[in-house]
């Protein structure tokens, strides 16, 4: 693998939550080393239940890691300022269920320290863009599962990162969408920005990403370029059936 600046960095992280009367530890991820290349786009599978949206939570700073560190451009992503360089898109979104999608828009943008005139550019361009404009000014509440995808993308772009981090960013939407979410990708990888997303849709990672992290059971099990990956899982589909018979 060609080796590139790392601008995420995932450096041996564990995270274990407390469970049960006992309050034993129950490992969710452990040793996570993973690294987001600059002008590359990860990919990240696994089955459910293998850790891949605690690891994104761990590396868009959500969740404070149990052993380990993430970096963000050499800075820690507990560093506010670092982490405006950063955009997220979650595979469940929890919008304030009351508001507007515009109003919901103009108060994260200023969250994010844009002024008014370019947030209000930013904004126009972005429902024009992701054809939001029937929606812009319906409650949020009342979006089906696709538009509710594209409102969050809008906000996850909004400020400009240099980085996405996307949860299954193109689940519930129809086959139009999808494609319009792959070539954003590509474009966003064209015009500098690096990006990790996670998949359970093998020729998704196949079209657009470089590389791909195969995690199981919390574990890193394997990582590749992405013109191996159809060899690795046929690899995996194999061993796992003659493992049956023996």
């Amino acid at each position: 693998m060609k080796t590139k600046k790392s601008i995420l960095k995932w450096d041996n992280i564990s995270y274990s939550i407390k469970s049960g009367f006992f309050r034993r530890n129950i490992n969710i991820i452990k040793n996570i080393n993973i690294d987001l290349e600059h002008n590359t786009i990860l990919g990240l599978v696994g089955a459910n239940g293998a850790g891949k949206t605690t690891t994104l939570h761990i590396g868009a700073g959500f969740i404070r890691p149990s052993t380990g560190t993430v970096t963000l451009f050499d800075t820690s992503i507990s560093e506010p300022s670092v982490k405006k360089r950063l955009g997220y898109l979650a595979e469940i979104q929890y919008p304030f269920k009351y508001l507007k999608l515009n109003e919901w828009l103009v108060m994260l943008g200023k969250l994010s320290g844009i002024n008014n005139i370019e947030l209000n550019r930013r904004i126009e361009l972005l429902v024009d863009i992701l054809e939001l404009q029937p929606l812009y000014k319906r409650g949020i509440s009342t979006f089906s599962k696709g538009q509710l995808q594209r409102a969050s993308l809008a906000q996850a772009i909004l400020h400009k990162p240099d980085v996405l981090i996307l949860d299954e960013p193109m689940s519930g939407l129809d086959t139009y969408w999808r494609h319009h979410f792959k070539s954003f990708l590509k474009y966003f990888k064209k015009n500098g920005g690096s990006a990790i997303f996670s998949s359970h849709v093998l020729t998704d990672i196949e079209e657009i990403a470089d590389y791909v992290v195969f995690i199981e059971s919390g574990n890193v099990k394997w990582q590749s370029e992405i013109s191996e990956l159809s060899d690795l899982i046929q690899q995996k589909i194999v061993e796992k059936d003659f493992a049956i018979l023996s």
